[in-house]
């Protein structure tokens, strides 16, 4: 723990305050991407496997 002189306590709480609103924020737009990315995979992975079951239908 630090010490913050009392007349910078309304300071630094609100500083703390902003810091872990910008990280939860940071968390949601994570969160975000990531299943972006995921969706963003299974389609294509499911493009590759029809594609493959399309080429083999035609041999």
């Amino acid at each position: 723990m630090i010490y913050v002189p009392q007349e910078l306590e309304t300071t630094a709480r609100r500083w703390v305050a902003t810091y872990e609103e910008a990280w939860r924020m940071m968390e949601e737009i994570s969160q975000a991407c990531f299943e972006r990315f995921r969706e963003g995979k299974q389609k294509l992975n499911r493009q590759r496997k029809a594609e493959a079951s399309e080429r083999r239908s035609h041999r």
